[in-house]
């Protein structure tokens, strides 16, 4: 599973693990992680995209991705940053 994440994308995944805290996940704003991460909008809406369909994170039911973008780590991609 490594070889499909790129250094980028697994280090925006690291810093939404330790936004989620050692608490029990909830809904962060994934976009605004992204787009803080990436340097742009975007670069963010891509990372997110692109994390989506790896499966490596989860959207919160009826998000509206043009703006609040709420979500968290999924259990694989918990894994993958060593956060589970």
């Amino acid at each position: 599973m490594r070889e499909g994440v790129s250094a980028e994308d697994r280090r925006l995944l690291e810093v939404i693990a330790r936004a989620h805290g050692h608490g029990p996940r909830r809904p962060l704003a994934l976009l605004d992680i992204a787009w803080a991460e990436t340097g742009s909008q975007d670069g963010g809406r891509e990372a997110i995209q692109r994390l989506l369909l790896l499966g490596l994170i989860e959207l919160q039911a009826g998000c509206d991705t043009t703006n609040d973008c709420l979500g968290w780590l999924s259990e694989r991609g918990a894994r993958l940053v060593g956060y589970s």
